[in-house]
């Protein structure tokens, strides 16, 4: 981890900006271990130059008391070290995903908005959109729950001004109002309680800084019951019998539609096969609309709302913030 990430990082249990840094060790410029201690007792450490804001990571805790993780956790680790490393994911070259990034971020986030910005990834998975940023001169952070934060940081190890974060975005590491864009595509939807965890970004946006989210939208009937039926069995598949599945399905994506407009066999077996196992693997899904989610923008105090070039994408600049 870099030097510029220790202000901007609070507890994620007690939320208190009182962290202190020990133990540490270094290599060239970069923290590759220590730990961070709280006031309320909570000890993180960081493993391998990656801060570990789990509560399984506690080092005050007995092993009685650490927790398993969660299966939507499992499924993205199991993703992100089988695909993270690829040149084509969700479709897309690295520089088919910068036109991808700049194509569906708000109209104030150019690259040169981001330059000396401070800005997060939410859900940073494979960790190329913070590699990205961190290119266009941002401070760039990833956060990320699994253990595929290890791809993302071999994305950004290279870069002064990049850092990646273990941790929760329900329970996030960062104090509030400390960022200047978020950018959270496909993620939150996978989480426990979507509203919640936009209230948690939100939280996070400084005055007049930018959110930008992407959502899975609702569809016909027909499709919602069908995908609820399938998931129901997928879910609890093993990973790796799962992705058995997903490559055998690849074929199907000739004539099924994706989001990431992947499809065979333009986009080889492997390629489909990853597109299919996000869909199908982890536990929580949930479906938006527009106007639910505009109205979520409105309440967390957002203006200048827009609405993206695909469903359910949306930026908005943060007018105020609510007192801590």
């Amino acid at each position: 981890m870099r030097d510029f990430l220790i202000s901007l990082l609070s507890c994620p249990e007690c939320k208190s900006a009182d962290l202190k840094i020990k133990s540490v060790k270094r290599e060239n410029d970069e923290i590759v271990s220590g730990e961070f201690h709280c006031s309320c007792g909570a000890i993180y450490p960081i493993i391998s130059g990656i801060p570990r804001f789990l509560k399984s990571h506690r080092l005050d805790i007995t092993s009685k008391d650490s927790i398993r993780p969660s299966q939507v956790q499992k499924m993205f680790e199991y993703q992100w070290k089988k695909w993270g490393k690829d040149k084509i994911i969700f479709g897309r070259s690295k520089e088919e995903t910068r036109k991808f990034f700049l194509g569906l971020s708000g109209s104030g986030i150019i690259p040169e908005y981001l330059k000396g910005k401070i800005v997060l990834d939410a859900g940073c998975g494979h960790g190329l959109i913070a590699e990205i940023m961190a290119e266009f001169g941002a401070f760039s952070i990833g956060l990320d729950l699994g253990d595929g934060v290890v791809i993302a940081k071999s994305r950004v190890e290279k870069y002064p001004n990049a850092s990646i974060v273990q941790g929760d975005i329900l329970k996030p590491p960062f104090k509030r109002s400390i960022f200047d864009y978020i950018w959270s595509n496909g993620v939150i939807h996978h989480t426990p309680d979507t509203r919640r965890a936009f209230s948690r970004l939100s939280e996070m946006v400084k005055t007049a800084g930018y959110l930008d989210i992407w959502l899975y939208p609702k569809k016909g009937i027909a499709w919602e019951v069908s995908q609820k039926l399938i998931r129901a069995v997928t879910t609890r598949m093993p990973p790796k019998i799962l992705e058995f599945f997903c490559y055998l399905a690849a074929p199907l994506l000739s004539i099924v539609p994706t989001f990431s407009k992947t499809r065979f066999p333009k986009n080889s077996w492997r390629e489909c096969a990853q597109v299919i196992f996000d869909w199908y693997s982890p536990k929580y899904q949930t479906h938006h609309t527009t106007q639910e989610v505009s109205k979520w923008y409105e309440e967390e105090g957002f203006g200048s709302i827009e609405v993206l070039n695909l469903p359910v994408a949306i930026s908005g600049r943060k007018d105020k913030n609510e007192a801590n």
